[in-house]
């Protein structure tokens, strides 16, 4: 089975004074244990850490307050239950350093039914949160426009693209970029030892190539709806694309040659995202999923980060020379 993947929180000393006081507590962090593998209902987490079901409230809420989990609803047996899961693996502080440039940060999630090409072969079809969208395997149905509600998608072969707007101030340089998504292979029904090679192109350059190891449905997700039939996908691994000047990464191991300036980011341009297979792939196959689909709450996720092009002083007589033209 795929290792979960890290997903890393960047703080610096004064924003993370409140979190060190919640995880100063045992409890906490013995929640934060249980909770490592994926989502758990609070009444799992109860029965594992031996706590009352109170203070195992009271203890969530804080954990969620600092940051450190999320919380949801999902179907259950006796009406729905409240699901915990974390959401950060790891906490990076940056501690005060003299002159340190400061850093733009921005973010986007992209519903899964928003793309903007895409090629399918069957079996191929896609699903919103309350009913399978007709006719399935047949291509002509991606123009359907049900797809904006789309929380699964699947395709057999071909690709699927999407296109992100440049977030970024045009005083930054981007110096890092990621794609996220929860993803898994595709075959009829579902098979859990089916793997696909999954490769993400942005701006049409190749980032990285991953082995998804099946088609997922010997469980349902956190998040996926009780309706969906037993036979077919219900869950996939989270993983992420990313860039920066050292090179391209995939789930932080090395992907294809390349730096973040092979990608020409510009302000100009959107940013164009494509999930698709190599034509010498042995293995295809893709489910995506949406954010109220699977085990993790969320789309198509973009993260970009910049550095400011200018000095404080070259900003300053930049903004200085923008107010005096637009008086």
């Amino acid at each position: 089975m795929t290792a979960r993947i890290n997903c890393v929180l960047r703080t610096d000393l004064k924003d993370a004074i409140p979190i060190l006081k919640v995880l100063s507590n045992p409890a906490r962090c013995a929640i934060l244990e249980v909770i490592a593998d994926g989502p758990q209902s609070v009444s799992e987490i109860t029965t594992i850490t031996g706590l009352d079901q109170a203070t195992v409230s009271q203890h969530i809420q804080a954990l969620e307050k600092a940051g450190l989990v999320r919380t949801s609803h999902a179907p259950g047996v006796r009406g729905r239950r409240k699901m915990v899961q974390r959401a950060v693996d790891n906490i990076l502080l940056h501690l005060p350093v003299k002159d340190e440039v400061e850093e733009e940060e921005q973010s986007i999630e992209m519903p899964i039914g928003l793309y903007t090409d895409i090629r399918v072969e069957f079996p191929c079809g896609f699903l919103t949160a309350h009913q399978f969208v007709f006719p399935v395997d047949t291509p002509s149905t991606f123009l359907h426009p049900d797809r904006v509600n789309s929380e699964l998608i699947w395709l057999r072969d071909g690709f699927i693209e999407y296109s992100f707007p440049y977030t970024l101030g045009r005083d930054y340089h981007p110096t890092h970029i990621e794609v996220s998504a929860e993803v898994c292979s595709e075959t009829i029904d579902y098979k859990e030892d089916f793997p696909s090679d999954l490769t993400v192109w942005i701006n049409g350059i190749e980032i990285g190539m991953v082995r998804m190891p099946g088609d997922m449905g010997a469980r349902y997700g956190a998040f996926t709806p009780s309706w969906i039939p037993k036979t077919h996908t219900k869950y996939g691994f989270l993983n992420i694309w990313s860039a920066n000047k050292d090179g391209f990464w995939v789930n932080q191991f090395a992907g294809a040659p390349g730096a973040i300036g092979d990608l020409n980011l510009s302000p100009s341009e959107p940013i164009s995202v494509r999930f698709g297979f190599k034509e010498a792939s042995i293995h295809g196959g893709l489910n995506i999923f949406g954010a109220h689909f699977g085990d993790f709450d969320q789309a198509i996720r973009m993260r970009i980060v910049g550095k400011p092009s200018l000095t404080p002083n070259e900003r300053l007589v930049s903004e200085v020379k923008r107010a005096l033209m637009s008086v």
